[in-house]
């Protein structure tokens, strides 16, 4: 009995099996993936579309593309998937290769990319036993998205992704949005970018129905004064530093004549510029090195680097974005307090 009893699993299991083999045998004999599930030539194919975002890979402001790792939720109905789950060791639902069957090719018509459909052959469909179907392709999408820097650090973009069934009209494919917003239960999260509100359109075009999924990303300013700050603290630093004393006598030799500017600013190992403004009664003669400032020399640092690094990349700071990224770095360390209210000013 021992033995038996043990046998007994393989056996069912081997049934499982046959009758699973036999099932697709069935079901795909004379089965043609080029034609649509429909009864007759008049019907239409309804299939609902979802999107659920995993994650930001990266917003890049200069292209004007954002990427990101989705995943489509397709379903339809196929009638030439029905079987008796009877007849078959009780299965109710099966897995059949993509390649294998009809799936409506939808394709993201704003990829910065590729133009192709969406779906590989190593993914699967789905069927119920009553011709559901069931199929959600993921990939890496990057799509066009124009980015308006204005209110950087503190920006947000307004991005979407949208899908065609390019090869059907609205009478043989139409698309309906499964829900009015993009799902986010899955998602992430990323250093950088937030996603705000989302929300789901469809436009209608002589190729076929489209279906948009809109999204606002959000900066984290926060990240960007940090990251920014990690960066410069890294870099060795350039002040050049001068004791009052040497200042006091590169002063007496240009103003007695003994020495020119450059030559007193070399010999006493103080800064040319700061001397001259001495000299030209700018800055009185005894005023002591530097001044107080908001922010230190590293964060100056980190601001002037991340102006220069914006404008290299095409996107050159206004006078009020320079004065918010201040304000931005003051903020981070706790020292907002020292600009007047609402921030700084452009002094």
């Amino acid at each position: 009995m021992t033995g038996v009893a043990q046998f007994q699993p393989m056996l069912t299991q081997s049934s499982a099996i046959n009758d699973t083999g036999t099932l697709m045998n069935d079901i795909l004999t004379d089965y043609n993936l080029y034609v649509r599930p429909a009864i007759d030539l008049n019907e239409t194919i309804y299939v609902s579309m979802g999107l659920s975002i995993l994650s930001v890979k990266q917003y890049d402001e200069r292209e004007g593309t954002l990427s990101l790792i989705a995943v489509l939720k397709l379903s339809w109905y196929d009638i030439r998937m029905w079987w008796d789950p009877a007849l078959y060791g009780n299965i109710k639902e099966i897995l059949i290769g993509y390649d294998k069957v009809w799936v409506p090719d939808l394709y993201c018509v704003n990829s910065a990319v590729t133009f192709l459909p969406v779906g590989t052959k190593t993914e699967r469909v789905r069927y119920n036993h009553t011709g559901y179907a069931l199929f959600a392709p993921g990939s890496l999408f990057t799509v066009s998205c124009a980015g308006n820097m204005e209110k950087y650090p503190f920006d947000s973009q307004n991005c979407h992704i949208s899908f065609n069934a390019w090869n059907y009209n609205t009478e043989e494919v139409s698309l309906l949005k499964e829900f009015d917003k993009i799902d986010l239960t899955s998602f992430a999260g990323n250093n950088m970018w937030a996603i705000g509100e989302t929300r789901v359109g469809y436009e209608i075009y002589p190729n076929g129905l489209q279906l948009d999924f809109f999204m606002e990303i959000k900066r984290k300013s926060r990240f960007v004064t940090v990251k920014y700050m990690e960066r410069q603290s890294q870099r060795p630093q350039k002040l050049r530093k001068w004791s009052d004393e040497f200042m006091s006598s590169a002063f007496k030799a240009v103003k007695s004549g003994q020495m020119t500017k450059r030559s007193a600013s070399k010999t006493f190992g103080v800064p040319r510029m700061t001397l001259s403004d001495r000299v030209n009664g700018k800055v009185p003669h005894k005023a002591k090195m530097g001044v107080k400032t908001a922010l230190n020399a590293d964060e100056e640092s980190a601001h002037v680097s991340y102006i220069f690094y914006m404008a290299n990349r095409g996107f050159p700071f206004s006078i009020q974005q320079v004065i918010g990224f201040a304000w931005c770095i003051a903020k981070e360390h706790g020292k907002e307090k020292v600009f007047t209210k609402p921030g700084p000013s452009r002094k």
